[in-house]
């Protein structure tokens, strides 16, 4: 299930940068994932979380219907443009 939030500190005028968050099982990175959606939000990034046990594939959907460039930083996977 995908949630997009954010934007919330961003500069007048400035695009926003969007971030495709997930964990591709479901442990404690899971509260990584939190904390760290939370920090982007708060930095400005529009979020797009996709959730726990996220394939690869997943990301790469999430990614591409953005017009994003998927990236990955094992164990926690991201999307950032």
């Amino acid at each position: 299930m995908e949630k997009e939030t954010g934007g919330g500190g961003m500069i007048p005028g400035q695009a926003k940068k969007t971030v495709v968050l997930g964990v591709l099982g479901v442990d404690a990175h899971v509260v990584g994932n939190k904390i760290m959606a939370h920090a982007l939000e708060s930095a400005g990034f529009k979020v797009v979380n996709i959730g726990t046990f996220s394939s690869q594939e997943d990301f790469i959907r999430a990614a591409m219907s953005r017009r994003r460039t998927p990236c990955s930083s094992p164990p926690s996977a991201a999307t950032v443009r």
